[in-house]
């Protein structure tokens, strides 16, 4: 089912997903509600699923990191030389996130 949402529940799900560490002053400041109103509307919006949870985003380029996301798509390769290739990259100390999708 496709939740409605109001122009005020759009635009704190829009802060909230610039920085969900904001405080609701500041929410209540940028919305043009009180903060009573912001901390109902976050509750109610937590109630009907649709704010899950609240999670870091750690900005890596600060801490010196350059991320890239890398997709190979091998052809012509055994089950076993594709486990090879997957655990070779699950060794290795700069891999720090890794998916495969099966055939």
């Amino acid at each position: 089912m496709i939740e409605k949402l109001n122009v005020k529940d759009k635009r704190l799900l829009y802060e909230l997903d610039k920085n969900s560490r904001q405080s609701y002053r500041r929410l209540a400041k940028k919305i043009r509600l009180s903060k009573n109103a912001v901390r109902y509307k976050m509750q109610v919006l937590q109630e009907r699923g649709i704010i899950k949870q609240f999670h870091t985003v750690v900005d890596t380029g600060k801490l010196g990191y350059i991320t890239f996301r890398l997709y190979i798509n091998l052809h012509d390769t055994t089950p076993e030389k594709e486990e090879e290739i997957i655990n070779f990259l699950k060794n290795k100390d700069i891999v720090t996130w890794l998916a495969s999708h099966g055939r």
